[in-house]
């Protein structure tokens, strides 16, 4: 660790972490500590939105396998399969 704190701040890890080193540990897993209620709604409120967007994303037309810029016979019209080959 003091390597890569040297690598990448120039100071030891003791030096940069100086305010953490000794403290007790505290893990901010989800599975290990649960968050609060506060924690948890914004959480909740973020998937919801990121859901949304992916939903969004997938159903635009424009991304469909369908498209234009799907087909691949048009995308490789310049290289003639035995081009490839020999």
């Amino acid at each position: 660790m003091n390597a890569f704190a040297q690598q990448a701040w120039g100071r030891s890890w003791a030096e940069v972490f100086a305010v953490d080193v000794g403290r007790e540990f505290r893990p901010n897993d989800f599975e290990i500590c649960p968050p609060g209620w506060t924690v948890r709604r914004r959480f909740q409120r973020a998937v919801r939105e990121m859901k949304a967007m992916a939903q969004e994303i997938l159903l635009d037309p424009v991304l469909a396998i369908k498209a234009p810029w799907n087909d691949l016979r048009k995308r490789n019209s310049g290289f003639p399969e035995n081009k490839l080959s020999g």
